[in-house]
């Protein structure tokens, strides 16, 4: 086994697709003017962090904080790191933005907490040449030079789509054994991730009632559009290639970049297609009288599953208004669905103090080392976990060039993987969770030496999910109404 440390890996990953984020900008912009990466040489720069929540509360942003405070010592930049009190503090996020122009910043990175709220002061900001960059959530004005965060369309999706796998796996199947809770933060972007996680669950108990066997049909599908290609998952690649370079005289650092980032592209270039051929599938067999019936049969799906208690900040509320719902015998909960850390907190607490953990599935957004302790007590069903040290250090890496009159993508999707009490001690999702901590990587097999070595089966360690739905089970292709979602929120996230 080799240790390393997360962060430096994170780093090596990061590097490799920032380095394919500016070749697309290059391509569709015009071609960036010098060549920016870890070149320490030019200005410095003055760039302004405000994040959402306060760091020693919120894991996620202490791990943001991790990314931007290193980006800002490779790249030379001087960085201030400034959080709100919690996600629906919008007066000391304003406060922080007016500090930032009064001061000259030359960058303003800020996950807002409000869509529009602080628009007139970004304006501000770029009438006097500052660049304004989001990451997590997103803002209406049309200023913004770029946006950095995951898909809550895609985390939702994958929510859903495993909670309608952990039910039926418990019950024997999805629709009809119980109500759906839902509590959703404060956050814009809970929105995003409660519409696409009712949309997969829906669509996945529809399945269910018209076709147990569906699952037979996407295999069909995927038969029938030829073998699939053998996937390698982005740690395991960086790994092997480094290994291979160094053996044969090369930069082992520059051979595992590119490895990661091809065997990333590839992973997520699989699960598109496997969806698309499902979906296909799934309408071509369909009639319009059918599709007819099953939109309102979805309908029905979605006026009768769900609950949903009001929008909470804290984890005391959250934990409260999950208490209130399990209380309710005529609620009839079988899931319980959390769309941020707090939330998910919450939730695991009112169900773990009712004594429900064998009979609620709970699936959440996050980690902190409460909601690990929960996963590894399988109180916690899943949770979708996002890379808040990649959100900091793109940010800044993006600022920086930006600042020095180079073009970025106007948006970048760090990702979001699921995890379980199954794949939580594995490299993959370690290196998530601690960016500073020494993770110790699984050695590769010499493909010299053996025909065998690491991964059999190709793609991520055995339980987790990349993208798109588990094995067997499909959403039915993009949830309808998704991509609408989506550019509504151009792909915002939140802790």
């Amino acid at each position: 086994m080799k240790k390393f440390k997360s962060k430096n890996v994170l780093g090596r990953l990061s590097a490799a697709a920032l380095s394919l984020s500016l070749l697309s900008a290059a391509t569709s912009c015009g071609k960036p003017q010098q060549q920016q990466g870890n070149n320490t040489s030019s200005k410095p720069g003055r760039i302004m962090v405000i994040g959402k929540a306060d760091p020693t509360k919120e894991t996620f942003w202490e791990d943001v904080g991790k990314g931007v405070t290193d980006a800002g010592t490779e790249l030379n930049c001087k960085v201030d790191y400034k959080c709100a009190e919690d996600d629906s503090d919008i007066e000391t996020q304003r406060k922080y933005v007016q500090e930032a122009i009064e001061k000259s910043y030359d960058a303003i990175v800020i996950a807002p907490n409000s869509r529009d709220e602080i628009n007139d002061l970004f304006m501000d900001a770029v009438d006097k040449g500052i660049k304004v960059l989001t990451i997590d959530s997103m803002s209406d004005y049309e200023g913004i030079s770029c946006a950095i965060n995951s898909s809550d369309s895609a985390a939702g999706t994958m929510a859903g789509t495993e909670a309608a796998r952990l039910l039926k796996s418990q019950v024997g199947k999805i629709a009809g054994v119980g109500k759906i809770a839902i509590i959703g933060s404060t956050s814009s972007t809970a929105e995003v991730r409660i519409g696409a996680f009712k949309t997969a669950f829906s669509l996945l108990a529809l399945n269910d009632v018209k076709n147990p066997s569906y699952a037979q049909q996407q295999a069909a599908a995927q038969e029938e559009n030829g073998e699939e290609e053998e996937l390698i998952d982005p740690s395991e690649a960086a790994q092997k290639a480094a290994q291979e370079a160094k053996a044969r005289g090369e930069d082992p650092d520059k051979a595992a970049r590119a490895a990661a980032a091809e065997a990333a592209k590839k992973l997520e270039e699989a699960s598109a297609k496997k969806a698309a051929a499902a979906a296909e599938a799934q309408s071509e067999a369909q009639t319009e009288e059918e599709k007819v019936s099953d939109a309102q049969a979805l309908a029905e799906i979605n006026n009768s599953y769900y609950i949903e208690a009001d929008r909470c900040v804290t984890y005391m509320e959250a934990y409260n208004a999950a208490k209130k719902l399990l209380e309710d015998e005529n609620n009839g909960i079988k899931v319980m669905y959390g769309t941020s850390t707090n939330t998910t907190q919450g939730i695991c607490q009112a169900v773990e103090e009712a004594g429900l953990e064998d009979d609620v599935i709970v699936v959440g957004f996050n980690t902190s080392p409460a909601l690990i302790d929960k996963l590894k007590s399988n109180i916690l069903d899943a949770t979708i976990v996002q890379n808040p040290y990649n959100i900091g250090y793109f940010s800044i890496s993006y600022a920086k060039t930006l600042i020095e009159g180079d073009k970025v993508p106007s948006t970048l999707d760090t990702g979001v993987t699921l995890a379980n009490a199954e794949n939580i001690d594995d490299p993959y999702i370690q290196i998530l969770l601690y960016p500073d901590k020494e993770i110790e990587l699984p050695e590769v097999k010499n493909p010299n030496e053996s025909a065998g070595g690491g991964n059999s089966a190709g793609g991520p360690p055995d339980g987790v999910t990349t993208g798109g739905a588990p094995e067997g089970v499909t959403t039915g292709g993009a949830p309808e109404g998704a991509a609408d979602s989506e550019n509504a929120a151009s792909n915002g996230g939140n802790q």
